[in-house]
């Protein structure tokens, strides 16, 4: 357990709707942290998806703000094919006995579940549990593909007394599982968009995200979209209780989470970040957003220049955290009105790789504008760690890093592309590197 130092990272950014947003980072070192949950203690629950060596996790930010991992060496595997890391993408707390985790698709043995530990089991400075602690493992992945399904991929879930209601990202349907008998079935399916650029796929997939109780009856459902990802694609879906599937709202961008607005009129949209398949990474940096969508048909900005951010807790009126998914970490958002500069001034700048494709040694070039603590972080295409090394301090000037492929854990990993990146203070020096066989 460690204490997060509470002005870790502090920025100010003026927001589309004329507000300011103040950043503060209350926890870090998370191994791609994804879903995260505000329970009625003020303690905040994290899903690490981990970097694909058995390493998914669950770390809390307990209220006195220190942090802890509480859950480790959970199922991730990062996908050579794929270039993804499948892992832990959800935890929820339930009637304060029990914490659910639930498992992304396609791992070994479990497959996407709800992995269930009794939360009287977790306690600050306490024993670090492990899927053998588990009071239950609920197997869902198998089930569906039972049911004639190519793929399964739990994102998030909701309960009904026993019972479960899973919005399965792969299979682009809301799945019920009657807690009685263990029944599986699908009670809403997401059909594929035609792709109107002339690339990538005739269609693009819906990949449904978080689902949401209505408290009017049925549910909200929000969607990522597959590739291209384009902007303005997204839409929040509502289920009604006999599986009919209407538009709340669209326009929206690659929606990840979702949540209900504590003055109760509307839905809290998160936007992971904008995608351009040009651009290191591609999922651009500062460009998560969250929208508030009016039951009324408004819709206002409510906080952006932040991520790529896929899950959001809300904590009050314009007070929020956010996992980030590149960095590693958790950010408290609060809004105010009296703003008027924007100071989102991120640097992303060239990162000079020779040779590339990698071999075995490579090295690293950048030019430091200023002195700072420096940072080497590599990570998949979609945003994922997949590993983290502290460089110290880096002084002003030109700087040249020998590597080895081996030692930086990256042996197993071939014909990929993959994003370097070198992180220091607002500069961020970035480049693409293949690893050749």
């Amino acid at each position: 357990m460690k204490q997060i130092l509470p002005f870790l990272l502090i920025i100010l950014i003026f927001s589309p709707a004329y507000s300011q947003l103040n950043m503060e980072v209350v926890g870090s070192d998370l191994r791609g942290p994804i879903g995260i949950t505000l329970d009625g203690g003020s303690n905040l629950w994290i899903a690490e998806s981990g970097t694909g060596a058995n390493d998914g996790a669950v770390s809390v930010i307990w209220s006195d703000g220190t942090q802890q991992r509480v859950i480790d060496n959970l199922p991730s595997l990062y996908d050579t094919l794929s270039a993804e890391t499948a892992g832990p993408t959800r935890v929820q707390v339930f009637n304060e006995q029990y914490l659910g985790v639930l498992l992304a698709g396609g791992l070994p043995e479990v497959g996407s579940s709800i992995v269930v530990f009794e939360i009287d089991s977790i306690s600050p400075g306490g024993a670090v549990l492990s899927l053998e602690n588990a009071a239950n493992i609920i197997h869902l992945e198998e089930r569906v593909l039972q049911l004639g399904f190519a793929e399964s991929n739990g994102f998030s879930f909701v309960h009904d007394g026993s019972d479960l209601y899973i919005a399965d990202a792969a299979a682009n349907a809301i799945m019920h599982r009657d807690g009685l008998t263990g029944v599986i079935k699908p009670i809403a399916s997401f059909p594929p968009s035609p792709n109107p650029l002339p690339f990538g796929p005739p269609v693009y997939e819906a990949v449904p995200t978080r689902i949401l109780h209505n408290p009017d009856g049925g549910f909200f459902v929000s969607q990522l979209t597959g590739f291209p990802f384009l902007d303005g694609a997204s839409k929040i879906f509502g289920v009604d209780s006999a599986g009919q599937v209407s538009v709340i709202d669209s326009g929206l961008t690659l929606v990840t989470d979702m949540a209900m607005a504590p003055s109760g009129d509307g839905l809290l949209a998160l936007q992971f970040a904008n995608f351009r398949g040009d651009s290191l990474p591609p999922f651009l940096i500062g460009s998560a957003q969250i929208t508030k969508v009016g039951f009324d048909g408004s819709k206002d900005t409510i906080a952006t220049g932040f991520g790529p951010s896929p899950g959001l807790a809300v904590a009050g009126e314009n007070d929020f955290y956010v996992t980030n998914l590149l960095f590693g970490t958790v950010t408290h958002l609060t809004a105010s009105t009296t703003a008027n500069k924007d100071f989102n001034d991120l640097k992303v700048q060239p990162l000079t790789i020779a040779p590339n494709p990698v071999t075995e040694n490579f090295s690293v070039s950048w030019q430091q504008p200023e002195s700072g603590q420096a940072i080497l972080r590599i990570s998949s295409f979609e945003g994922k760690t997949l590993m983290v090394k502290d460089l110290g301090q880096a002084q002003r000037g030109d700087h040249n890093l020998e590597l080895n492929r081996n030692s930086l854990n990256l042996s197993g990993i071939s014909n990929q592309p993959l994003v370097i990146m070198i992180t220091s203070g607002k500069n961020i020096f970035a480049n693409k590197i293949i690893l050749a066989k």
